[in-house]
């Protein structure tokens, strides 16, 4: 069945890839209801199993990777209308506006600095221009780049500067920072955190950006104050559900008021194949992103995901799961 890009969900949802095909799918957090997304028929093209993949903030738009005739390009797919509507062979920093109406992103090589997409007309324009002044010095985007991030909250456009101007003026902020409305620049300053300013990305829920190789969290809306260092890529509830997206395997942590025996429960996917009848044979899903449904976003931090899954087991249902699988080996092997 193919998935509405605008369905209501009763809980967050996970895209993975499969087959030979790459095709991609979706499914509810606990593994239910598997839908499919995007088939490479449709796409045209063959996507990369372990390449990016996002939902924007609307759901209407797909931002994967694929693989084109000298390696991987990135492509932003309309879910409504079917069709490709940005596609380039780069995508650092991808960023969708929170109406949709826009995509931001960098490209490589010459086109290494920002540009944005209007997705309904699908013209792409360079996000500053050629040459950027401030203080009496001269910046140039086409060379000067480092990264970008937007906080349409505070309607604020950030541009860090290259790694190489950031050694070699220490003293001074890297981000030189514009009004996002009108792109008027408002100086340099010191904006983000020093681990985020050669970059960042989002977590599911939007609300927060991770930097850095420990997967430092931070609030968009307090971009300077670290809010956690997220124990795996993937937060989805600060402190309860996190994900491992590579590994494709969704944590649990034990809550106040929880009577289960474990502080941590690691919930692992497999695909059962028609015509399969033992674990063995079970495929493994392709890399996991996590997708927050938009009518589930506003009160998400009280929203008990526990309730899609098994509670956590006591110590006594525990013990009484370890001898029922027990006798059921024995029996299967004679009795050995």
């Amino acid at each position: 069945m193919l998935d509405k890009w605008n369905q209501l969900y009763s809980q967050p949802q996970i895209m993975f890839h499969y087959g030979e095909d790459s095709t991609i799918y979706i499914m509810n957090m606990n593994g239910t209801d598997v839908r499919l997304l995007l088939h490479r028929d449709e796409l045209g093209k063959l996507p990369a199993p372990t390449g990016f993949t996002q939902r924007s903030n609307t759901g209407r738009y797909l931002l994967l990777d694929y693989y084109g005739m000298a390696g991987t390009r990135c492509a932003v797919f309309d879910l409504e209308n079917r069709e490709i509507v940005s596609d380039v062979k780069a995508c650092h920093g991808a960023e969708f506006s929170q109406d949709d109406r826009y995509f931001y992103y960098i490209n490589t090589g010459s086109k290494f600095y920002p540009h944005r997409v209007d997705l309904e007309t699908k013209v792409t324009t360079d996000v500053l221009p050629d040459e950027v002044v401030v203080d009496g010095q001269v910046f140039y985007p086409q060379g000067d780049t480092g990264s970008f991030t937007i906080d349409e909250a505070n309607d604020r456009f950030i541009w860090s500067l290259s790694s190489d101007i950031a050694r070699k003026q220490a003293d001074l902020p890297r981000t030189v920072v514009f009004r996002l409305s009108d792109m008027k620049l408002l100086g340099r300053q010191e904006y983000l955190p020093e681990n985020c300013e050669s970059g960042n990305t989002y977590h599911m829920d939007k609300r927060y950006f991770v930097c850095g190789r420990d997967n430092e969290t931070y609030l968009v809306s307090d971009p300077m104050t670290l809010v956690e260092n997220a124990p795996y890529d993937e937060m989805i509830q600060r402190g309860k559900w996190y994900m491992d997206s590579d590994g494709s395997k969704v944590y649990r942590y034990k809550q106040p008021g929880e009577n289960g025996m474990f502080d941590k429960i690691k919930y692992n996917y497999r695909i059962m194949l028609k015509g399969s009848k033992d674990y063995a044979d079970y495929k493994l899903p392709g890399k996991f992103s996590a997708y927050l449904p938009p009518n589930l976003a506003d009160d998400f931090d009280n929203m008990d995901l526990g309730v899609f899954f098994p509670a956590i087991p006591t110590q006594t249902q525990y013990q009484e799961a370890y001898q029922r699988v027990l006798k059921e080996r024995k029996e299967a092997n004679n009795g050995k």
